[in-house]
């Protein structure tokens, strides 16, 4: 029996708006970084911030995209407060199988974040275990209600020798090498890892710190996020890349799950140079077993002044 029924097909074309409800803010920004273990002075330190050719601290790349600030509605029987699509589908259930981001400009904490969900398309494919799956694709589209693209400033100035402290060096296209190495990044995130990571982007889902709930899905512990695959992606390039760089898009599939305990293993290449961008292939690993492959475009001052 087909699962795209006709009633599923009516579905899609649907939009849903979430105004925003106020400022990202500078709270939400610190809150985030600390939950994902990023210690990078661009979202903490104005006066850093401002040397890398920002107006003021500014928000890690994934934020607005991981975080249900915008919502507006009590949590859901599971935890959940974020965007859901109400399919009618019944004896099913939904597996995030990827993300893909991309960057207009870097999100400050005076703005005020408003969301247009899009239900883009809903296809029936084979699967390799016998029957057929449903890929649902939304797209999901953030906007400064005060409008205004905004843009970067590159450039890698220093404080003077008097100055409490100097800015990362930024990669320029010149400096990049085809297969060059990214530092690998180790990350494990403990059960209050996973609390604080749910507290600062608004999701209580319970799959992520009941245990047992997560085992009632036949589970052997609460889960990873796999949003958070996304952030440590991001953190990885940046860190890099350096202050003056910026990620344009990260897109990135899932191929099997983390738990709470896991050491995340992030490793990547430089796979492409296209001078001002470079193309990173990422990999996420726990034990030597992939778990999420991603490619992000990122764009490298050309020069430095």
């Amino acid at each position: 029996m087909a699962l795209l029924t006709d009633d599923l097909k009516a579905w899609i074309g649907r939009e849903v708006h979430y105004p925003a409800r106020e400022e990202l803010g500078r709270a939400s920004i610190r809150y985030f970084a600390l939950a994902i273990g990023d210690k990078n002075p661009l979202y903490v330190d104005d006066a850093y911030a401002r040397e890398a050719g920002y107006p003021s601290v500014i928000a890690p790349p994934t934020l607005i995209c991981d975080s249900c600030q915008y919502a507006n509605r009590p949590p859901d029987a599971n935890g959940y407060i974020g965007h859901e699509w109400p399919l009618p589908i019944v004896n099913c259930r939904m597996i995030r199988a990827g993300n893909d981001y991309e960057f207009m400009r870097r999100v400050l904490p005076e703005d005020r974040i408003s969301v247009t969900w899009t239900l883009e398309n809903i296809v029936e494919r084979g699967s390799s275990r016998g029957g057929t799956q449903l890929f649902v694709t939304s797209v999901a589209r953030y906007q400064d209600a005060a409008g205004g693209g905004g843009r970067n400033k590159s450039r890698d100035s220093r404080l003077s020798a008097d100055g409490e402290h100097m800015i990362k060096p930024t990669r320029t296209a010149p400096m990049v090498r085809q297969d060059e190495a990214l530092p690998v990044l180790e990350r494990t995130f403990t059960n209050v890892d996973l609390m604080a990571y749910g507290a600062a982007t608004w999701d209580w889902h319970r799959l992520h710190y009941d245990i047992d709930f997560a085992r009632s899905m036949q589970l052997p512990n609460v889960v990873v996020d796999g949003q958070a695959f996304g952030a440590l992606f991001a953190r990885a390039a940046e860190e890099w890349a350096g202050p003056c760089a910026s990620i344009k898009r990260l897109s990135f599939k899932m191929k099997s799950m983390a738990f709470a305990g896991d050491t995340l293993r992030v490793e990547g290449e430089v796979s492409q140079i296209q001078p001002p961008t470079v193309i990173l292939a990422q990999r996420l690993t726990i034990d030597g077993r992939l778990v999420c492959q991603a490619e992000t475009e990122m764009q490298l001052p050309a020069l430095l002044a």
